[in-house]
């Protein structure tokens, strides 16, 4: 049962990257990004409400769907507000910052469970999604042009959609992208907890302790590697 409400999750982010990757380029990230955390803290909401596996279900889809377009939303924000070659690094950086929500998820969230329990972490979540909620729509603004750009329909999009997959370049670097993905979100998300309790016999406070030099690992990858694509 709890792989298979890991496994809703992460099926319902993946579904969601192609729309929510249209809609960031029809509408922009301020846009939608406040929505997404939106529906986000309702997914936390609802796992802190939910009392049975249809709710917890339903409540996870909503989280994957609403934290789906957080990354998107930072690459196209960067991509208006950076030039090209600045990219790569401000992404790192981002990457190091939003890594902090994996450390949160480790040895800090084991240390505060006893004081408010498993749903009040979720209500956590949920007031630290609004608050992410209302910095996007107040902070973030749309550059600046010289003049008005027609914005494409859902038909052409999905015309640029099909000419990245018809891309032999694009297909050169997603088999890596995909390995990687998977590597991380399985074994970070599903395995690694569960084989250092049965296998390597960790308590919970070793296992949070091992999980946050993971993350921290994670973090510190993103962001040497965003400065070196940009050096190199």
């Amino acid at each position: 049962e709890l792989g298979l409400l890991s496994a809703v999750m992460f099926v319902a982010y993946g579904l969601w990257q192609l729309p929510v990757g249209l809609l960031l380029d029809l509408y922009g990230p301020r846009v939608v990004q406040t929505g997404m955390a939106a529906v986000a803290a309702t997914g936390f909401a609802a796992f802190a409400l939910a009392d049975g596996m249809t709710g917890f279900m339903l409540a996870r889809a909503l989280m994957g769907i609403g934290v789906a377009s957080g990354l998107m939303a930072v690459l196209k924000a960067n991509s208006l507000w950076f030039a090209r070659h600045q990219v790569a690094a401000v992404t790192g950086i981002a990457m190091l910052v939003g890594g902090a929500g994996g450390l949160a998820a480790t040895a800090p969230a084991h240390a505060v469970l006893p004081l408010i329990g498993w749903r009040g972490i979720f209500w956590v979540l949920t007031a630290l999604a609004l608050a992410a909620a209302a910095a996007c729509w107040l902070s973030v603004r749309e550059p600046a042009r010289p003049a008005p750009i027609r914005r494409r329909s859902v038909a052409e999009e999905l015309g640029v959609i099909r000419a990245i997959y018809a891309n032999r370049v694009f297909w050169r670097f997603t088999p890596v992208v995909i390995l990687l993905t998977v590597i991380n979100f399985s074994y970070q998300g599903l395995w690694a907890g569960p084989w250092l309790r049965d296998v390597a016999g960790q308590d919970g406070a070793a296992r949070a302790a091992t999980l946050f030099c993971f993350a921290l690992g994670l973090m510190s990858g993103a962001f040497a590697n965003g400065l070196l694509a940009t050096r190199l």
